[in-house]
């Protein structure tokens, strides 16, 4: 019962869209948190807290590559070239360039960022050729969506010919752009370990569900427990002489890739409330939601900001804060996840964004 919770016939793995779910709310809320703290309330007794939890919502960006690296791996096996191109790009993109152009054009008028207000700087963005020429990410969150897309591209790419027994040129060209990516961006290594899971359990997930069902989940929680902690200490800093000189990202990395991998044993409780609908419903409009919330989030902070100016009682403030942003949220990632999207996607490939039923 629980394998047909976990896995649709489509071979989708429904823990891990749901994960991808908690992943984009990690993030949210944690910038959420650490907005509060930084413009409303950089005095208050909570603040070192807040700025902790804000630590543990970001590393929801090194979750989603993780998530990344299992998925896109599979669908490189799957798809041919124009299956994956067209999906891939419908999928992303036409989220990506609304909240990009959305960005520029604020900035243009508000001059808050003067550096990124050029043509040249939104060519590179678009083009997703930031990374290399040096350019800032225009729209928040959207450097590791570039990430994600040269990611993409690598993976198809080094794949793709070995498996058609041609163009094995292309193969050699994707593998050095990995070494480039791996020594230049060390945070490469999350997608590499979601890789690396899918090869894993490709031969010897028969062997995991072996293990007793109350040692595989007692090994599960005690993983989560620590990826909770360190992700809890410190907002990393993923260059290759900090990694040297810090075993506890290493411990991080084993213990998140620990956990990942325990949601493929047949008794997982975690695996199976990650199914539940709700997170269902997150993972689906997951994507939205991350690049969306920054919007929504600063109408908010700016409101609250006002009031606090104004002279209102600071615990209504943080109230109409917490009730605002919400608000402004639920309702701008689903008009863009269904006018956007949904419908771009729909458009595209001529089939509904795969939403998981339970």
């Amino acid at each position: 019962m629980l394998q047909s919770i976990l896995n649709s016939k489509s071979g989708f793995n429904n823990s891990l869209h749901g994960f991808r779910g908690i992943a984009a709310l990690m993030v949210y809320l944690g910038h959420s948190v650490n907005g509060y703290r930084e413009h409303l309330c950089s005095g208050c007794s909570a603040a070192p807290v807040m700025e902790q939890f804000y630590f543990l919502g970001a590393y929801g960006v090194e979750v989603f590559f993780f998530l990344s690296g299992y998925v896109i791996f599979s669908a490189s096996l799957k798809v041919d070239s124009k299956n994956f191109i067209t999906h891939r790009f419908w999928r992303i993109y036409p989220v990506f360039l609304l909240f990009t152009i959305l960005f520029f054009v604020l900035n243009h008028f508000l001059q808050k960022w003067p550096e990124k207000d050029s043509l040249m700087a939104l060519l590179a963005n678009i083009t997703f050729i930031d990374r290399f020429v040096d350019t800032k990410p225009l729209s928040p969150n959207a450097w590791s969506i570039t990430f994600e897309v040269w990611y993409y591209i690598m993976t198809f790419t080094l794949l793709r010919p070995l498996i058609v027994r041609k163009h094995y040129i292309l193969s050699f060209l994707a593998l050095g752009l990995w070494c480039y990516f791996i020594v230049k961006f060390p945070i490469t290594l999350y997608y590499i370990l979601g890789v690396l899971i899918n090869i894993g359990l490709r031969k010897y997930q028969s062997r995991l569900s072996y293990m007793p069902d109350f040692a595989a989940n007692i090994i599960q929680w005690l993983a989560l427990g620590l990826v909770i902690w360190l992700a809890f200490v410190d907002d990393y800093t993923y260059k290759w002489h900090v990694l040297v000189e810090s075993p506890e990202i290493w411990l991080l990395m084993l213990a998140l890739t620990t956990f990942m991998a325990f949601l493929f044993h047949p008794a997982s409780i975690i695996a199976r409330w990650l199914c539940a609908a709700p997170l269902m419903s997150l993972g689906t409009v997951s994507y939205t939601l991350y690049l969306a919330h920054p919007y929504s989030y600063l109408v908010a902070r700016m409101l609250s900001q006002k009031l606090v100016e104004a002279g209102m009682d600071f615990s209504l403030v943080t109230v109409i804060y917490i009730v605002t942003n919400i608000l402004l949220t639920v309702t701008l990632v689903a008009a863009v996840h269904n006018c956007v999207e949904k419908a771009c996607y729909k458009k595209g490939t001529g089939k509904d964004i795969y939403t998981p039923s339970v």
